[in-house]
């Protein structure tokens, strides 16, 4: 009862705590790397690293012990680059595989990019592009692509966009199955267990 006390106290101690007393604690760590505002954050199962996009049009890779940047899988967006328009390549989700071999990018220009990690050698340094990592490209969403999701155990693949419109990928054959209709209105958010049965 006297241990059962003392946790008590010390969770409400810790419910007043501020921000920076769970960073100071090492509780919240801080992830730097992009210019502009991330706007999605994507981990493996492993929990061993985690991908961030931004609206910089970067897409970073971090290590989650380490608390440090370990690659980058696609560059900023810089004023120079002529061939397209900054919010073009904008990213607006991101998604692991289970096993953590592929980060697949969803962005306003209506793409799908596949990253297969294990082609980003380990030794690449924070400054240089991972872009030799994509594997594959999706087109076919007439919107932005809002939200992704992998099938639970397995390399199935449904992306989900302003169109109104879920599309289903496989990556073992990488390769499009379905687009699935029935929404009247933006898809936001996307969510898919076990089954091949996305919410």
């Amino acid at each position: 009862q006297e241990l059962a006390h003392k946790v008590q106290q010390n969770l409400q101690s810790c419910a007043e705590w501020s921000a920076q007393d769970w960073m100071s604690h090492n509780y919240i760590r801080s992830l730097r790397g992009h210019d502009l505002t991330p706007t999605c954050v994507a981990m493996p199962v492993s929990g061993e690293f985690c991908v961030s996009g931004s609206k910089d049009n970067s897409v970073l890779l971090y290590d989650v012990e380490r608390a440090t940047k370990t690659r980058t899988l696609e560059p900023q967006w810089k004023q120079t680059d002529m061939k397209y328009r900054r919010n073009d390549g904008e990213v607006l989700s991101v998604a692991c595989s289970d096993d953590g071999r592929y980060a697949v990018v969803g962005k306003r220009d209506a793409t799908v990019d596949i990253h297969d990690l294990r082609l980003a050698s380990d030794n690449q340094t924070t400054q240089t592009s991972g872009s030799g990592s994509v594997v594959n490209t999706f087109k076919g969403h007439k919107g932005p692509v809002t939200a992704l999701t992998f099938r639970s155990q397995s390399l199935q693949l449904f992306s989900a966009s302003q169109d109104r419109c879920i599309r289903h990928y496989n990556l073992d054959e990488m390769m499009y199955i379905e687009t699935l209709y029935g929404h009247q209105a933006a898809i936001t958010q996307l969510d898919c267990h076990t089954k091949e049965r996305p919410l």
